[in-house]
């Protein structure tokens, strides 16, 4: 018979040391999820994919994270703002901390963007090499400015941003564009500069005009000989994406004709360079297409002749 005295505590270590694993006990193993962490690496993503302060707040996204911590501390839009803000104050300082470092010049370009909605932003880009010798390019703004554009106005704006960012005394030249205000930009530049002693060779490099605006330049002035088929081909291209049913006929058109549908009817907008040249490739390839759907179409008045 068993002693009744005696106790069961080498059960228990035994079932202990031969229990088999079933994995409840991971949750309580697994470190905790750090908020400040979540948030910096929410923030983070949001920065980098270009997604709204409202992404977080999505149901989907807090599904997905509730399943994946059920005990995770969902953030809303305001929160995400503020401390994408944050990040945004913390990298420019440490952008002027390396920019009062570097020993060499600092060349600048600035541009005005216009928006589809025709708003104009002024963006300013750094170019620079620091002290290991690295080239770096590094955007400083990107603003909203509200009319007239005038010389002395963006002039002022831009002196603005050199002592915001501490580089008064580093310029070496800046990049514009050939819009005349510019020279009004440059005139202020010049006057500034020679007051704080800092213009880099008398100001014979100060304003450097950008090439790629000039060839843009040539090559509308080029095109001002083909209008008439320029006009032909864009009002055609608006007159069938404007509607479903013309799509369709004009997909019948290319597959009576055995033409490829790969490429995509492209219309140009006046803040894309390249959009003309992309138009007019498109209307090339379906030439044949544009003569068929003129004889099914008698509203289509757009057909290119032979000479154009």
């Amino acid at each position: 018979m068993l002693n009744p005295t005696s106790g069961t505590s080498n059960l228990k270590r035994h079932l202990l040391k031969h229990s088999i694993d079933t994995g409840k006990g991971k949750e309580s193993q697994r470190e905790p999820i750090d908020p400040k962490t979540y948030q910096k690496k929410i923030s983070a993503t949001i920065c980098r994919y270009n997604y709204p302060f409202k992404f977080v707040e999505h149901k989907g996204i807090r599904d997905i994270h509730s399943y994946i911590n059920p005990i995770v501390c969902h953030i809303l839009r305001n929160t995400t703002k503020s401390n994408i803000l944050n990040i945004d104050a913390r990298e420019k300082d440490l952008l002027k901390a390396e920019l009062a470092m570097i020993t060499s010049r600092v060349y600048l370009t600035s541009y005005m963007w216009s928006s589809y909605v025709l708003n104009d932003y002024i963006c300013v880009i750094a170019y620079y090499v620091d002290v290991n010798w690295i080239h770096h390019k590094r955007v400083l703004s990107f603003l909203h400015v509200p009319p007239p554009h005038t010389g002395m106005i963006l002039g002022h704006l831009l002196i603005d941003f050199l002592k915001e960012w501490g580089i008064k005394k580093k310029i070496f030249n800046l990049t514009l564009d050939n819009a005349t205000s510019n020279n009004g930009v440059v005139d202020n530049w010049k006057n500034y500069l020679t007051l704080m002693r800092s213009l880099a060779c008398e100001g014979k490099f100060l304003h450097v005009r950008y090439g790629n605006h000039i060839l843009n330049l040539i090559i509308k002035a080029g095109l001002k000989k083909a209008d008439t088929a320029i006009g032909k081909i864009r009002e055609g291209i608006k007159y069938i994406k404007n509607s479903e049913k013309r799509l369709v006929k004009f997909l019948e058109c290319l597959s009576n004709l055995g033409l490829p549908c790969s490429k995509k009817l492209c219309q140009d907008m006046p803040i894309r360079w390249n959009s003309t040249y992309q138009m007019i490739e498109s209307a090339l390839a379906y030439q044949q297409a544009y003569n068929h759907y003129d004889l099914i179409d008698p509203n289509f008045r757009h057909g290119l002749l032979e000479n154009e």
